[in-house]
């Protein structure tokens, strides 16, 4: 529950950067993808 409410400051604070915003998180989770298929 504390994480939701982190990423909901993050992301008000991140208003005018949305594209960065979105690009951070499927980043990561790409990053997880990409790690197991590069192998």
């Amino acid at each position: 529950m504390r994480s939701q409410h982190s990423v909901s400051r993050r992301v008000s604070f991140r208003s005018p950067d949305e594209s960065d915003v979105f690009i951070i998180p499927a980043r990561s989770e790409w990053d997880d993808e990409v790690d197991e298929d590069d192998d």
